[in-house]
């Protein structure tokens, strides 16, 4: 197996699990917020499913969006390099959407928090 191929593997794996990670570590206290704020059900899985689905997408382009095109006499630290690059772009996509979804949960807070 080609080394290009295995980094890439371990790229993709490496930005879906941080992916995961993100939406596990937020889902519970994000379901929480929706469920007090919105109020229906139906509210918090669509919110909960578009944040997950935008940090795995945001993941899939990082990693689709590398080039790996080392050569076959690369030393091993390229390639820890070129996973590195792309864990770099990951976390910036997913960083864009944790803040657009902030922003959006803010503004939903502040327009539909219970006046009482």
């Amino acid at each position: 197996m080609s080394g290009n191929l295995v980094t890439f593997a371990v790229a993709l794996l490496s930005s879906f699990g941080a992916a995961f990670a993100i939406q596990h570590l937020l889902q519970r206290n994000v379901a929480a917020l929706l469920d007090e704020v919105v109020g229906l059900q139906a509210g918090t899985t669509f919110y909960s499913r578009v944040l997950g689905l935008s940090l795995y997408l945001a993941a899939a382009a990082a990693a689709l969006g590398g080039t790996f095109d080392l050569k076959a006499d690369a030393r091993f630290m390229e390639y820890v390099w070129k996973v590195a690059s792309v864990l770099s772009s990951t976390f910036l996509g997913q960083l864009l959407i944790l803040l657009a979804f902030l922003t959006l949960m803010t503004v939903l807070v502040t327009v539909l928090r219970r006046r009482g």
